[in-house]
Formats: C-alpha cells, structure tokens, sequence
C-alpha cells in the first residue's frame, strides 16, 4: 500500500505526499513512520527530476492514540465524570505526572478553562487561562501538537511550563462532529517524552 501510494503520487494521480507506515528498525523493532514530501521539478514529459522529503519516526504518537482509544472504549461507572476518569487513565496507563483535558471559554474563546487536571497523581482544582503563546494555542491551530523536549525553552511566555518543570508535552484539539474546535487534551511530563 505505501509504495502504491507514493508510486501514485510520482505520477501525478495524488496531490500530496503525505503517509504513514510501519518500518522495522535495525534492532528489529517496529517504528511508524510519517513519511512526507514533495516533488521540486518535472521534466517536459511529466516525470519526476528532484524531490524532497522527510521520514519522521511518530511511534510514540501512534502508542499515545491507540491508549486514548482504549481509553475512550472503557467503561465509565455511572455518575463518575468522563473527563476526570480519562486523564487520571491516561496518566497513569502512559506513566506521566500531568494530565488535562480543558474546553475553550465560550464567553472568552482566548481563553481554556480545565475541566479536569491530573497532577501527580491527584485531581486539580479547574482554572481558567490565557490560550496566547502556549502550547495549547498551538495544539488548536495545528490540530495535534508534540514537542518531546525543550517546553520551557519553546514557549517562554508560559509561566506555569517552568513552574510545573514541564519538559514534554504531546495535545489533541477535541472537535465537535461538524469540525468546531471544543478544546483540547493534553500530557505533559518532567522529563522528555
């Protein structure tokens, strides 16, 4: 299938290069790979001369999705608060102290206000925050965001990064069904991911 795709777009049928696939590494381990790219120039028949394209190994995202999956297939006691029950779950299941699942202000949509925060174990009192220059603002422009190291560094303008020791984050823009942004969900960690 992968080679079909990019055989496909050499040829012109597809616009885009873009896809991922399972490779296994040198010490016989599986990666999944995004492999992107795009075609420079043609020659007068059509054919392929340069192109440039990048490999990038997303095995810790693929891990991160197929866990927020089986999260969301578990089953939810009743009267037990789903967003509290998903981040204390994937805390926990993926190892990492924080956890937050926020939804955007509709009286401030510059603003996210948690609705659950897993902190070290423990459940957070919900805050309201400013969405400029975070990570947050940039995992609703992009849809998914992942950063393993170098949070601090990345957005100096966010205060509680260096204040929690945040160093690795990974996010995911939650969409209503017609596509409007709701808010996002995130995992945040001390050490890199």
């Amino acid at each position: 299938r992968a080679e079909r795709i990019f055989q496909d777009y050499l040829s012109g049928t597809r616009r885009d290069y873009r896809q991922e696939f399972r490779l296994r590494s040198a010490s016989g381990e599986w990666k999944w790979i995004l492999s992107s790219g795009r075609i420079l120039e043609r020659d007068p028949q059509g054919r392929p001369l340069r192109m440039l394209g990048t490999h990038e190994d997303v095995t810790s995202q693929k891990r991160t999705s197929e866990v927020l999956r089986a999260v969301a297939e578990s089953a939810v006691s009743p009267g037990e608060d789903i967003f509290r029950f998903l981040v204390r779950h994937l805390a926990l299941s993926l190892n990492r102290r924080y956890a937050m699942i926020c939804r955007i202000d509709p009286e401030d949509p510059a603003r996210a206000v948690m609705m659950a925060f897993w902190k070290d174990g423990v459940f957070m009192p919900p805050v309201s925050y400013p969405l400029a220059d975070t990570p947050s603002e940039r995992v609703l422009r992009e849809g998914e965001f992942f950063l393993p190291a170098g949070a601090v560094e990345a957005f100096p303008s966010d205060p509680p990064l260096a204040e929690l020791g945040i160093e690795s984050l990974w996010g995911l823009c939650l969409r209503s069904p017609e596509g409007e942004v709701l808010g996002l969900m995130s995992l945040l960690d001390s050490r890199p991911l």
